[in-house]
């Protein structure tokens, strides 16, 4: 008789603990889910899911180590780029107009009793806790929200080749490599200024490489308007004892952008400096039809010589994989300089920290 009750108790206390585990740990997620989350204090994490406990989620990084992230300091989360959820007592409800919709329209207006939506059958795998503090919602608001509109994952600031004058924000940039072969990096010091440096990979383990060094400085006119400007170096390294060194590329150039970073249209101008003057002029646009896609057309006056120019026009596709590695793939075109109307494929990778 001792014994059942004993049982009996064990059974029921075992349940109570697992329904405690489960009621207290609203994050459902699977391996290999793309992570985005800002704590309480502002701070933006993102990451793969790779694992959890009663306390922490552990992420990875590509091209670094796992990390930990405690439980209690999320405020919000995005699950495989779905829209912002919250939680409250274990339940599950959708945010009005998802991130659209300030928490300053309602902090006037009385708390409305929460209720549980129906259990659909395909609920997703996404659990967020809110802070209380609206000055708080608003901040982080800001923090992922840029001033002309979502700030993308897939944007750059760049098209291919061309750039925009909608910068990135301060303390972001990217690693970019063309065909593989030259190598570029590009960072946000500011709101308004970015640099970047670029060499080939072969040149460089022969002693004589290629080098490219750029810097843009922009700011905003208007809604969805900017401008800004840029200059470029680039130079091939001869030796020393070289009868024909080989004189360097000096490039400035004015940019006009209107659009936002999802959709935008930009119009580069500008002159190669130096012992032969050349202009430049470049007309580039940018679409994102879905958060992973964007369409992009760049087109670029060519100088073959001082009196010389021919137009190459491309279009393409950037998308982002399920590891949140960029790829750029099209085709630039024209009949004069390539002997073809189909032109050459254009390739790229890119990583943005």
């Amino acid at each position: 008789m001792y014994v059942r009750i004993i049982l009996v108790w064990i059974l029921g206390l075992t349940a109570t603990i697992t329904l405690a585990q489960q009621s207290n740990n609203p994050f459902e997620f699977m391996y290999g889910d793309s992570i985005q989350l800002v704590t309480v204090d502002s701070f933006w994490f993102k990451g793969m899911y790779v694992n959890q406990n009663d306390s922490m989620l552990i992420l990875h990084k590509p091209y670094s180590d796992n990390f930990t992230v405690l439980k209690r300091e999320i405020a919000y989360i995005k699950v495989n780029g779905q829209k912002l959820r919250k939680v409250s007592n274990g339940q599950l409800y959708p945010e009005p107009n998802a991130i659209t919709t300030s928490p300053l329209d309602t902090i006037n207006q009385a708390q409305p009793k929460r209720t549980a939506p129906p259990t659909a059958p395909n609920k997703p795998r996404l659990s967020v806790i809110y802070p209380n503090s609206v000055s708080k919602e608003e901040e982080i608001r800001q923090k992922i929200k840029a001033p002309s509109n979502d700030i993308s994952d897939l944007y750059t600031g760049n098209y291919f080749f061309s750039g925009s004058a909608i910068q990135l924000p301060k303390g972001e940039g990217y690693y970019k490599g063309y065909y593989a072969v030259f190598q570029t990096v590009n960072y946000s010091f500011t709101d308004y200024l970015s640099a970047g440096a670029g060499t080939e990979l072969y040149t460089l383990l022969t002693g004589l490489p290629m080098v490219m060094l750029q810097g843009k400085l922009t700011t905003r006119l208007g809604d969805n308007t900017y401008i800004g400007g840029s200059y470029m170096f680039f130079k091939i390294f001869t030796p020393l004892s070289s009868s024909a060194p080989v004189e360097p590329i000096h490039v400035t150039t004015g940019i006009f952008t209107m659009g936002s970073t999802n959709a935008n249209i930009s119009f580069n101008a500008g002159a190669r400096v130096g012992s032969l003057v050349q202009p430049t002029l470049a007309i580039s646009g940018y679409y994102e039809p879905s958060e992973d896609v964007a369409l992009i057309s760049e087109n670029i006056l060519i100088p073959i010589d001082q009196n010389t120019y021919y137009p190459l026009y491309s279009f393409g596709v950037r998308w982002m994989s399920n590891y949140d590695m960029i790829w750029e793939a099209a085709l630039y075109s024209n009949k004069e300089l390539f002997n073809s109307i189909i032109g050459i494929p254009y390739a790229s990778a890119m990583i943005k920290f």
